[in-house]
């Protein structure tokens, strides 16, 4: 699975959302807020990964247990998925993710090499907040002119 093109994240002060741009807008007008640990996952699916990979990932990333990782990632994916953000490449045979896994562990021995430490502290669940544009509860704003006099 992977991000769709068109859906991109973006820190602005200590807040990441996710905008959609060119025709992804098409398929979702709106914005995604992510808490850090949901922006982790999203970095994640920048390129085509598993789900098996995503719960490792978190796990190793923030230590927290399997379970705990693949429920987590699982509640974060089906939070997300109404806006159309997540492809999902059904059918696939396990060796055609040979690329992806072969980068997962590149990415996994060369933190290993450098004595990296990965561990973020302050766990939070991974957490999305869907604003879709289209509604029209979000798009009620009043206005007010005063004109000095």
């Amino acid at each position: 699975m992977r991000t769709r093109d068109g859906f991109e994240l973006r820190q602005v002060g200590d807040e990441h959302v996710v905008i959609t741009i060119g025709d992804a807008v098409a398929c979702f007008n709106g914005m995604i807020k992510l808490n850090r640990t949901g922006a982790f996952i999203w970095e994640k699916m920048g390129r085509d990964i598993d789900l098996g990979q995503l719960v490792e990932n978190l796990a190793r990333e923030y230590a927290v247990d399997m379970a705990k990782a693949e429920l987590d990632v699982k509640t974060f994916l089906d939070s997300v998925r109404p806006t159309g953000c997540v492809i999902e490449e059904q059918g696939k045979a396990d060796g055609d993710n040979t690329q992806s896994k072969a980068a997962n562990q590149e990415e996994q021995s060369t933190g290993e090499k450098t004595g990296e430490q990965s561990v973020a502290t302050g766990y939070e669940a991974p957490r999305a907040e869907i604003i879709d544009f289209d509604d029209e509860s979000i798009l009620a704003i009043s206005f007010s002119y005063k004109d000095g006099n």
